[in-house]
């Protein structure tokens, strides 16, 4: 009964299309996530969820609500207060859970927040980041779960570079279950910076209001890294939802809702899979409704007269088929491939409310 539920009030959304480009538009695209499945990574639904998580190091706690960063944090009813403090202890195969609550620099973060090599940190997956409470691996250490997004603000020059993020993972290191804005205003501002590093794994989380010249995720890998997996997130109201400079290796794109950016997603050497690709990408991305393009493509360089590939197989966007610019990139289109220098595969792709979005 609660599937034909659900596809009943995904069929009236689907129906309201996304003629507004203001909050509703992103309650849309957020309702129709959340109801449009689970995924293997989804775990039981208990108060208290964190005993379904088992890593092969040591488990850190925090809890905005109630913690203290004196505690030990190693046991749910004595949590730290900040994630710093649980990420400046955590080493390869630790997790860091954290329950709902407001993480900024009023509550003592210290930003950027790096996440050691192989580490886990993981909120409230199941709703990305929005809903807390039993939605959470860990509710808290008060009677009840902490309701409310597991919500991180902030940013700050990661030292030696020219970037501004909130969160800086490491090779192998998991981000999941959080709504992340980054105040600054700066193009290489972003809430999550993949620098130099390989295989890391952003996933189910609300990436969001990075409006000012910022990014929901920057992939800068100049001196090694790529093969990363960015899946089943919410990315909406940044200036590009995902920002990939330059990189090695390919990665990974999936099952995310990236709409209501500037730019959607750019790229400057094709070095992502947004489906049917090099990494088996499903595709099955939403890329719609951002204000000048879907996707751009500008590639740094052509090697031995070849065009690079970029596939995009699989994904829904405002028309049917994209449209694509290839000269003029103040005009509007799902996809600007500047003077068609790359080839663009774009098999299977679908779309989602022709014309309320762009012209």
């Amino acid at each position: 009964m609660k599937q034909v539920f659900d596809i009943w009030i995904i069929a009236l959304l689907l129906l309201g299309g996304c003629a507004e480009q203001g909050n509703g538009g992103q309650d849309v695209s957020t309702l129709l996530s959340l109801l449009s499945g689970k995924t293997s990574l989804d775990l039981t639904n208990n108060l208290q969820r964190s005993s379904a998580i088992v890593f092969s190091g040591i488990t850190y706690y925090v809890d905005a609500l109630h913690g203290s960063d004196s505690n030990t944090g190693i046991t749910p009813s004595l949590p730290f207060k900040t994630i710093t403090k649980a990420a400046s202890l955590a080493v390869s195969g630790d997790g860091i859970l954290v329950a709902a609550g407001a993480y900024n620099a009023a509550l003592g973060e210290v930003f950027p927040i790096k996440i050691a090599d192989g580490v886990t940190i993981l909120g409230d997956e199941q709703s990305k980041g929005n809903t807390g409470g039993m939605y959470s691996y860990y509710s808290g250490s008060g009677t009840y779960g902490n309701p409310g997004p597991t919500f991180v603000q902030g940013g700050a020059n990661l030292t030696s570079t020219v970037f501004y993020p909130t969160f800086v993972l490491g090779n192998n290191s998991v981000i999941g279950g959080f709504k992340i804005t980054n105040p600054i205003q700066n193009s290489v501002a972003e809430a999550v910076l993949l620098r130099n590093v390989n295989e890391a794994t952003v996933r189910k989380n609300t990436l969001t209001n990075n409006l000012a010249g910022g990014n929901g995720v920057y992939i800068y890998s100049r001196d090694a890294g790529g093969n990363h997996t960015i899946a089943d997130n919410i990315i909406t109201y940044n200036a590009v939802g995902i920002y990939e400079g330059i990189a090695l290796l390919t990665s990974r794109v999936e099952n995310n809702w990236i709409n209501n950016n500037y730019y959607g997603i750019r790229t400057f050497d094709s070095k992502l899979d947004l489906g049917g690709g090099i990494r088996k990408s499903v595709g099955q991305n939403w890329l719609y409704c951002n204000a000048m393009y879907d996707i751009v493509v500008t590639p740094n360089l052509i090697e031995n007269n070849w065009l690079p590939d970029l596939f995009a197989k699989n994904n829904t966007w405002d028309h049917k088929p994209p449209t694509v610019e290839i000269s003029n990139p103040a005009m509007f289109a799902d996809i600007y491939n500047e003077n068609s220098l790359t080839n663009v595969h774009l098999d299977d792709s679908y779309l989602v409310a022709p014309s309320l979005c762009t012209p």
